[in-house]
């Protein structure tokens, strides 16, 4: 089961609430109430699935490029 963290900073402001889970590496979601924040947050892991399955297809079909990199990850041409 996932575990969302919410933060609510008390400014009842636009983005006071603030939905994460520390596991993923997703943008968080942020909103004026906390259902918000989780519907942002849901809308975010969905962009983010959609980008892992584009690069799943893209690794296994064996359609990738690749770049070499220096330690600070500046392309080496």
């Amino acid at each position: 089961m996932i575990i969302l963290q919410i933060h609510n900073d008390a400014k009842e402001k636009r983005q006071s609430f603030e939905a994460h889970c520390k596991d993923l590496d997703v943008h968080k979601g942020y909103g004026r109430t906390k259902d918000e924040a989780i519907e942002e947050f849901k809308e975010n892991l969905s962009s983010c699935l959609s980008i892992m399955k584009c690069a799943h297809s893209d690794l296994y079909s064996n359609t990738y490029e690749t770049v070499n990199v220096d330690c600070m990850g500046v392309e080496i041409k």
